[in-house]
């Protein structure tokens, strides 16, 4: 056979090998996925949250969870920005190994929680 098929079907072995790697290895600080809770009740965002956690790979990165800063809440008092690290920091221990409020108006500021997945 010619030696550009080998060449070729080693490099697509390569390619596929290189997308498995991607799928199992830790991936730190990479931002893998944004969870926008807006206009949620507070048991439907939880029940939103806990299905989109349970469909991620537990390999790291970090999580954006909008929550809001409840402008628009009666009394401008926003429940998500209560209830959520509430629960992060008890029924979510599984999924979630940190988090903290995001800083600045690029990543929502005080509306947005950013979360590091745990990793297996």
């Amino acid at each position: 056979p010619p030696r550009s098929t080998l060449s070729s079907s080693s490099a697509a072995s390569d390619v596929y090998k290189r997308q498995a790697d991607e799928r199992t290895r830790p991936v730190n600080n990479r931002v893998v996925d944004k969870i926008d809770l807006h206009n949620y009740t507070v048991e439907r965002a939880i029940e939103y949250l806990a299905s989109q956690l349970d469909g991620l790979p537990l390999r790291g990165g970090l999580v954006y969870i909008i929550v809001g800063k409840g402008k628009h809440s009666p009394g401008g008092i926003g429940v998500l920005r209560n209830a959520i690290p509430k629960w992060i920091d008890t029924v979510g221990k599984p999924y979630i190994e940190s988090w903290r409020w995001a800083k600045g108006k690029r990543y929502g500021g005080g509306g947005t929680i950013v979360a590091r997945l745990k990793s297996n």
